[in-house]
């Protein structure tokens, strides 16, 4: 038999150990929790920004143009405003509101002459006519005044709007995920490694736009 201090002894070592092994797996389930977290944010995004993107074509092809942005808090299309950025209309769109942290950013192309959002009429032409016209235009247009994608470093960092990697057709932007210090043109590809964004080129817009007009 031992004597009773190797006894004591030993079942302090094992208790030890027990509790670095339990720690160990506190901390592994912990992680393992805030990675699916992340996990479970981010596919809720994604799927925010797929349903944004069907309900702004659909948009355009009921209305012939993009909506304007929601440039108050209320969910709808501010018609009055000459802005080309603000939050996403989602009831003009058909959609719910989401909860704050799911809200979009929403920026689109207002060139003069190449306004997707008020087309300029054309004699003899149809609305849609007219929005594909625009956005051909829109195409081969520079303008340092309108929305932009910003450009990213070698490691894939947001390069913090000094430059301008795309300027799209429309670009969407996760409002809780902005750079508060950012222009409002600016959607940020990826602040901090975590930012999920959508837009359509102009380039691609004008091509996906001639293609709808030639099937009305």
């Amino acid at each position: 038999m031992r004597p009773l201090s190797l006894q004591v002894g030993s079942a302090l070592l094992e208790l030890g150990l027990s509790l670095t092994a339990m720690g160990i797996l506190a901390g592994l389930t912990v992680t393992g929790v805030g990675s699916l977290e992340k996990a479970r944010q981010s596919a809720n995004r994604q799927t925010e920004l797929k349903k944004a993107e069907v309900a702004l074509k659909t948009f355009v092809l009921q209305n012939n143009r993009l909506p304007f942005p929601d440039a108050g808090d209320d969910g709808l299309e501010d018609e009055s405003s000459e802005k080309n950025n603000g939050y996403l209309p989602y009831l003009t769109l058909n959609l719910r509101i989401p909860e704050p942290g799911l809200r979009l950013r929403y920026g689109v192309w207002r060139g003069a002459g190449s306004d997707l959002v008020q087309p300029t009429k054309l004699a003899g032409k149809s609305p849609a006519q007219a929005y594909a016209s625009a956005a051909l235009a829109a195409a081969s247009t520079q303008d340092a005044t309108q929305p932009f994608i910003a450009g990213v470093d070698d490691q894939g960092n947001a390069t913090n709007c000094s430059t301008a990697a795309v300027v799209p057709a429309y670009a969407l932007m996760f409002a809780s995920l902005a750079v508060a210090s950012n222009p409002a043109l600016c959607f940020t590809e990826t602040p901090q490694g975590n930012q999920e964004i959508a837009f359509m080129s102009r380039e691609e817009m004008a091509g996906w736009a001639s293609a709808q007009m030639k099937q009305k």
